[in-house]
């Protein structure tokens, strides 16, 4: 039988926990040595919760995000974007940890935002803060992302 395992993620200053795509912060000790963690997102009404053992085996999921991930992959008309967080980037490298630096699409216009995913484009570093909204996404009929600033 394979377990799921999750995996603790600098954000800031402070650790979460990144499973199946969706970060949780650590809520207190559950029975047996096993941990509960709620989502980073529980302020803004999601009840999705989790509980590990202490090696991070994923032990049970409760609840569900009313949220998506935070990243997905958009197709524009000037190729591939991230979308995460409600803004968009762009990819920049991998670098030698096997990980994707994406810089903020509004960079030349001065923000300075960038997030790092592993290969599989799962965000696990937030890095700085955006000095703008974000963009409005709209999809044409051929599923292609319009995005207005």
């Amino acid at each position: 039988m394979q377990r799921n395992i999750a995996t603790l993620i600098r954000s800031g200053k402070n650790k979460v926990l990144l499973a199946s795509g969706h970060l949780y912060n650590r809520k207190h000790n559950a029975r047996d040595r096993n941990w509960g963690w709620y989502c980073t997102r529980y302020h803004h009404g999601c009840k999705a919760r989790i509980i590990t053992d202490e090696d991070l085996f994923i032990i049970a999921y409760t609840g569900e995000h009313d949220h998506d991930p935070p990243g997905e992959i958009i197709k524009t008309g000037k190729g591939e974007m991230l979308y995460a967080g409600g803004f968009t980037f762009n990819r920049k490298q991998c670098s030698r940890n096997k990980k994707w630096r994406w810089y903020c699409t509004r960079y030349h216009h001065g923000c300075k935002a960038a997030v790092l995913t592993t290969l599989d484009l799962v965000v696990t570093t937030l890095l700085g803060e955006h000095n703008h909204i974000p963009p409005n996404l709209y999809y044409t009929g051929e599923g292609k992302a319009y995005i207005n600033y």
